[in-house]
């Protein structure tokens, strides 16, 4: 990955804005953005980082703070990073969420984040491209894709930010797994051991599968042939000769039982034709017994039914003529019933003369007219109250429009009053209103000076740890330096006694020469010896630069607390805080009064409008009472004219027109039933005049004398029906007895024929029983023998799946054990993923080594191993890393490394792990690399051993930005970006290249 260009606005310190030629400076291979403490060199790198990933380069940091609060309201902070990838140049531009003055009236309003990401063609003309998107979600997870890095793994390879540069060195073997994995892209041996782990439980399941479809099969069939599985398998192995032998017998014996079954089919068939022989004789001899009787019985009755015959036929003649009597009877019946009805209506008309049909309807037609112009009337004079209360109402409503017109005159006349309040009203607000734009810059300055007033006291309880925490180190500094002086003062004083240990008698002594020793010293025995000094004076030099580390901090602490007390104005948090809610109150008070300016406009607003109704309203009402005033007028005088007509159109002797109508409607009606009951009576007499005619012609056609005489022959309905059944039933069964004696079965017999019918029935029931059980035999020995034959090839089915399934498993099952780690060959139990990037991290410390040993004048060097790390859970092992301490011979954990000791270790690794990165063919490019802090720690020959490596590094093609205030690193490295504050307490940068 390489950087081109960095543009941020209102970003932390830094209010306007600022473009870093990140490829100018990069193409000594080596630059220093350096300022002091607290300037904004680590918001540069949380620039990069927010472009990429929408996060800050430290993991506990808010984005809250990313928004500059020294940047005028209104200006959007965004972070603009052009940089090129292994598939092209792109650029992202983000900004970040903050709060902007509304487009429309007062206040602010909340703004997202927001992102853009293009792909370039050409790096000089970033304003043209291709938009990638414009989602927060999918330019992540694009970048990510793009740079091939998350974020976390990002501030462990690219950035290495303050308090996140030593991780990588002190994670643990999983959490470098994860990186690594990522870096070098062989998350494909992983899933490639996924992938077998899989194929190999299926191989075990389709193997156990076999195995048991194998053991079921056996099962199956030995419960089909009736025997042991015993019998069939030894200790698991099938027998497949025994399981043949099986077969044969058992289709031996379904043989034999099928020739069982079919003798005695045969004999059950012979049995049913002797039992079906017996039953028809014995039939035909029952029938013909029956059709015997029947005959005698008929003779015995022929005479009786002769004389029935004679009177069916008399009845029958007789009932003709006797339905004409009964019609001649009604037709003389309704003739005088009409005729009666016609003179009780003629009686009640009183005409003075016969009326003919013509004349019946001439008058029927007159009083229908009569009676239709009468309902017309009747109906006019039915609304004559409803018209009469339609007039009472719009008297009514003409009242109602003169009160409304009264009301609305009022109304109008109170309107200018209401104006003059409203108006004076809206003169006090707009005057409070025009307070705005200061009361929100006092409330802006309240809030500044509130968090300054609430960070000057932070700072002050930090110096004040601070400076507890000089003098602790000073103490013990002060202890540490006495107790070495006075180890040197006891191990002078006891000097005699130390060399007067090494004489030996006739040996000179090297102070006086004497060979002789008569009284030499005695040695304390709390004597101090050159270890314990030499200890005492390495204890002395740590705790005199602790103490001036901690002098050190109470110095940046002191700078820092005066210039936040300086921006706070001399106010406590407690009077910053009440400044904070007056001005609070104030911007309150003006906004509510802009809002109030607004409400007053709406009334009068809505008095204008309340005034244009009131107008319209009493245009509208005086037109409608004009309206229902000329309505009223036009009712009464039809209702007048209506009664005129209705008094006209009644008789003299009529005292309503219903009454009149009620006349004429029973007069017209008389005279209707009139002209029906005339037509009905002479329908009558010509029905009689027929039904005489009728009535003589039968009498002739029946041979009858007259009326009497035929009535006399009548035989009830009843009577002669059943005399019709006897005579009909007589022929019928004498047909049936004469044909049935003369069938062939029946005229063959003599009657002294014996079937034995019981004997041939029991013959056959034994028969059938024989039949029944012998067939089921053969079908159960037939139905056995073909499961078994079946089960056969169910079984041989099973074993060739039981061999494929071993033989497909084995090479499977054997691949997955080594690449998972449990295989007995895989002594380590490492698993293919992390036996790949072992030898990938063996590289990476190999190339680490490199530069520790001369950063570390030969005294450290990183070992990879594959044992399992302090505290891991499980038996596998995994990536652990140990420090070997050539001075001692012992080998130490990452974390017990000093301050120093960690930065170039973390340093050493981190530009390993980029070497093989880089030269690694499909990995993750790595062309620039941020170290953030941590120069400040190492001694003067340190830090020019590991600026060597770093200047070497970059003359080998990499960009290497140091971010850093350490005063002798701004004399080696001439590229830079240099941080300065201004007197606001904003930020401003320079680029120098």
């Amino acid at each position: 990955m390489k950087l081109y260009s960095l543009t941020l606005q209102a970003i932390g310190p830094f209010a306007g804005p600022h473009t870093i030629d990140l490829a100018a400076l990069g193409r000594s291979g080596l630059f220093l953005l350096e300022g002091p403490t607290g300037a904004g060199k680590s918001t540069i790198i949380d620039a990069i980082v927010f472009a990429l990933y929408g996060g800050l380069a430290g993991e506990t940091a808010s984005k809250e703070r990313l928004h500059s609060h020294h940047a005028a309201v209104g200006v959007e902070p965004y972070v603009d990073l052009v940089f090129e990838v292994e598939s092209g140049i792109y650029r992202v531009r983000r900004t970040a969420s903050h709060r902007r003055p509304k487009r429309r009236g007062e206040g602010f309003m909340q703004e997202n984040e927001k992102v853009v990401l293009t792909r370039l063609t050409d790096v000089d003309q970033p304003e043209a491209g291709v938009t990638v998107s414009t989602s927060t979600q999918e330019v992540g997870h694009e970048i990510a894709e793009l740079v091939g890095l998350r974020k976390d793994q990002f501030l462990q390879t690219v950035v290495l930010p303050q308090g996140e540069f030593a991780k990588f060195l002190r994670s643990s073997g999983e959490d470098r797994k994860n990186l690594l994995e990522t870096i070098f892209r062989t998350d494909v041996y992983e899933l490639i051991t996924k992938t077998l782990t899989e194929m190999r439980r299926e191989a075990k399941a389709r193997t156990e599968d076999a195995r048991q479809g194998v053991e079921t099969a056996v099962a199956v069939l030995a419960g089909a042939a009736g025997v042991d599985t015993q019998t069939l398998a030894d200790d698991g192995v099938v027998d497949l000769e025994r399981v043949d032998a099986v077969i044969a017998e058992m289709e031996d014996a379904a043989s034999r039982t099928q020739a069982t079954a079919a003798e005695a089919a045969a004999a059950r068939t012979a049995a049913d034709v002797q039992v079906r022989e017996a039953e028809t004789l014995t039939a035909c001899l029952a029938r013909r017994a029956d059709l015997l009787a029947r005959q005698e019985t008929l003779r015995a009755e022929a005479e009786d039914v002769a004389a029935a015959a004679v009177a069916l036929t008399a009845g029958r003649r007789a009932a003709v003529v006797a339905t004409a009597v009964a019609g001649a009877r009604t037709a003389a019946a309704d003739a005088e019933q009409a005729a009666t009805a016609h003179d009780a209506v003629a009686l009640e008309l009183a005409p003075d003369h016969e009326l003919s049909d013509e004349e019946c309807a001439g008058l029927a037609d007159a009083l229908g007219e009569r009676l239709t112009h009468l309902r017309q009337l009747i109906d006019l004079e039915s609304g004559f109250g409803r018209r009469e209360a339609e007039i009472a109402r719009l008297d009514t409503q003409v009242a109602d429009a003169d009160v409304r017109l009264a009301e609305i005159e009022a109304s109008l006349a109170a309107r200018p009053a209401q104006y003059d309040l409203l108006q004076q009203a809206r003169d006090e607000q707009v005057a409070l209103a025009e307070r705005l734009p200061a009361a929100t810059a006092s409330h802006e300055q309240a809030l500044r000076a509130l968090d300054a007033a609430r960070n000057a006291e932070a700072k002050l309880e930090a110096v004040a740890r601070a400076h507890a925490e000089r003098d602790e180190q000073v103490l013990a500094a002060q202890h540490a330096v006495d107790h070495h002086r006075d180890l040197r003062r006891r191990r002078l004083q006891g000097m005699a006694g130390e060399l007067a240990a090494s004489l030996v008698d006739g040996e000179p002594c090297a102070v006086c020469g004497g060979v002789e020793h008569p009284r030499p010293a005695a040695q304390a025995h709390d004597h101090p010896d050159d270890d314990t000094i030499a200890a005492a004076d390495a204890a002395a030099v740590a705790a005199e630069d602790l103490a001036r580390q901690a002098a050190s901090v109470v110095d940046r602490l002191e700078v820092e607390l005066a210039a936040a007390q300086e921006a706070a104005g001399g106010l406590t948090a407690a009077a910053a805080e009440a400044a904070l809610a007056a001005a609070a109150q104030a911007l309150q008070d003006a906004r509510r009064a802009g809002r109030q300016v607004g409400v007053i406009d709406a009334e009068v607003k809505a008095l204008d409008a309340a005034e244009l109704a009131d107008e319209k309203q009493r245009a509208e009402t005086d037109k409608t009472r004009a309206q229902l005033a000329d309505r009223r007028v036009s009712l009464a005088e039809s209702l007048a004219a209506d009664g005129r007509r209705v008094a006209d159109a009644l008789d003299d002797d009529a005292p309503s027109l219903a009454a009149a109508a009620q006349r004429a409607t029973r007069e017209r009606a008389l005279v209707q039933r009139y002209a029906a009951t005339a037509h009905e009576l002479r329908r009558a007499e010509e029905r009689l005049t027929d039904a005489r005619a009728t009535l003589q012609r039968q009498l002739d056609e029946q041979d009858f004398a007259d009326e009497a005489a035929a009535l006399a022959a009548v035989v009830p309905p009843a009577d002669l029906r059943h005399l019709e059944q006897v005579v009909t039933t007589h022929q019928q069964q004498l047909a049936i007895v004469t044909n049935g004696l003369q069938a062939p079965d029946v005229a063959a017999l003599t009657g002294d024929e014996d079937p034995d019918l019981d004997r041939a029935r029991l013959t056959c029931t034994e028969a059938a029983q024989a039949e029944k059980e012998a067939a089921h035999e053969a079908s159960t020995a037939r139905h056995r023998a073909e499961q078994v034959r079946d089960r056969r090839a169910g079984l041989t089915h099973a074993l060739g799946q039981l061999a494929a399934a071993a033989a497909g498993a084995e090479a499977v099952i054997r691949m997955a054990d080594v690449a998972d780690g449990t295989s007995r060959a895989n002594l380590k139990h490492l698993t293919l993923g992390t036996y790949v990037l072992m030898r990938r991290f063996e590289d990476v410390v190999v190339a680490a080594n490199a530069r520790l040993g001369p950063m570390s004048d030969g005294r450290y060097q990183l070992r990879a191993t594959d044992e399992k790390e302090r505290g891991a859970r499980g038996r596998r092992t995994g990536l652990a890393l140990a420090v070997v301490d050539t001075e001692t011979g012992q080998e130490r954990e990452p974390r017990t490394l000093s301050g120093g000791e960690t930065f170039y270790a973390s340093l050493c690794l981190a530009l390993g792990l980029a070497d093989v990165v880089t030269g690694e063919a499909g990995g993750v490019e790595i062309g620039t690399l941020f170290v953030d802090e941590g120069f400040g720690s190492l001694d003067p020959e340190t830090l020019e051993d590991v600026m060597s490596e770093i200047t070497a590094l970059a003359r080998g093609g990499r960009v290497v930005g140091i971010v850093s205030h350490v005063e002798d690193l701004k004399l080696r490295v001439a590229d830079r970006i240099e941080v300065r504050r201004q007197p606001d307490g904003s930020s401003t940068l320079t680029v120098r290249a």
